[in-house]
């Protein structure tokens, strides 16, 4: 199924990608989503998950499934060398969520994702916007797709390569012998 091109296309799988496609998926908004990388991130790119995001994560029904995997962070200290410089106490919030969680950003990416997958929208992954042209009345995305071998012709190509093997270890050891019985 071609994808609908009329739909809102949102660039970028990482938190705010795809937060966006989640709020827009829950408003009724089918978008594409895309990410130029194959694969989603194992790496964390951020420390923590402040108060305000918390709320909007509560909005979107997500913030107890973060909770529940994140350390609290009731304050954060900076340091220079051994000296102390700044204490930030983040108890006195005017929040439902006084602290910062402590999540790696690969697990907040993961679970974002996976709420975007039961509204049944998946992330496209090695799929890049090459350009962007816009008129009066119409925008139009140029999306280059990483060229990636198919199951089948990686099967065929192993295949090929062991029947190679195998043919070379007959000619070098001597065919079984077989009976027609």
């Amino acid at each position: 199924m071609a994808p609908d091109s009329s739909a809102p296309l949102v660039v970028g799988a990482g938190p705010v990608g795809l937060t966006m496609a989640n709020e827009l998926a829950r408003h009724g908004v089918r978008c594409r989503i895309i990410d130029h990388a194959a694969e989603r991130s194992q790496t964390s790119r951020a420390l923590a998950i402040f108060p305000r995001t918390l709320e909007a994560f509560e909005t979107m029904g997500l913030a107890d499934s973060f909770v529940a995997l994140g350390l609290r962070l009731h304050g954060l200290s900076l340091h220079h060398g051994q000296e102390e410089v700044a204490q930030i106490d983040l108890t006195s919030v005017a929040s439902p969520f006084p602290f910062a969680l402590g999540l790696p950003q690969s697990e907040t990416e993961r679970l974002l994702g996976e709420n975007l997958s039961s509204l049944g929208i998946q992330v496209e992954r090695g799929v890049e916007l090459t350009g962007l042209t816009q008129t009066s009345d119409a925008v139009r995305a140029i999306l280059r797709e990483q060229v990636r071998p198919h199951a089948e012709e990686i099967a065929t190509h192993l295949s090929r390569q062991l029947r190679e093997v195998s043919d070379d270890f007959l000619r070098r050891e001597g065919k079984p012998e077989t009976s027609d019985q």
